[in-house]
């Protein structure tokens, strides 16, 4: 197969934001785990997500692991959140969903008050609101209110929820993206 410039530049920088990733979300620090966010923001959300420039010629049916769980009804609910036990499993006998990416980024993984809270609204709070990509920026969108409100509970909690479960979702991440980071090398 031949690849134009684009392509072996696209590649290259998967590879990297990939490696990068890996890297960040074994360390576990806060610094580090707001970095992933902007990773995540662009391997998966981003206009034309990075993975998908970069499986175009691949076409890999890509999927997530997450340990099966269903987030609990929120009404009454003060706080719940996944952290760590989102990927990897915490028992050996958990059982993993693979989720294509537009399930994965909609699976509800906290509740505060009541509001449900997805993998997307993990990494769009964290990568715009806490310094991954920006701070404090402001959006004229459908999320703004959810990020808005996410920002005042974190700021009560010292952002530990998200940024545990940043790295939960940067694991599940990096298994899932292995075999196009192989393909892609």
């Amino acid at each position: 197969m031949t690849l134009t410039q684009q392509d072996e530049n696209i590649r290259w920088l998967f590879c990297q934001k990939y490696d990068e990733l890996n890297e960040l979300v074994l360390k576990r620090d806060s610094y580090d785990l707001t970095k992933a966010s902007a990773i995540l923001r662009q391997l998966l959300v981003d206009g034309t997500p990075l993975m998908h420039q970069a499986n175009r010629l691949h076409r890999l049916k890509i999927t997530f692991p997450i340990t099966q769980f269903t987030a609990p009804n929120p009404n009454g609910i003060i706080m719940w959140f996944k952290q760590h036990s989102l990927f990897p499993p915490e028992k050996p006998d958990d059982s993993l969903d693979y989720l294509p990416l537009k399930k994965f980024l909609s699976k509800k993984v906290m509740i505060v008050y009541g509001k449900l809270f997805s993998i997307l609204d993990m990494i769009l709070f964290e990568a715009n609101f806490k310094g991954g990509v920006h701070t404090g920026t402001k959006y004229s969108n459908e999320r703004e209110p959810v990020l808005d409100y996410l920002g005042k509970i974190a700021n009560i909690m010292n952002d530990r929820p998200t940024r545990q479960i940043i790295s939960s979702i940067g694991l599940s991440v990096v298994e899932g993206l292995q075999e196009l980071r192989q393909l892609c090398s």
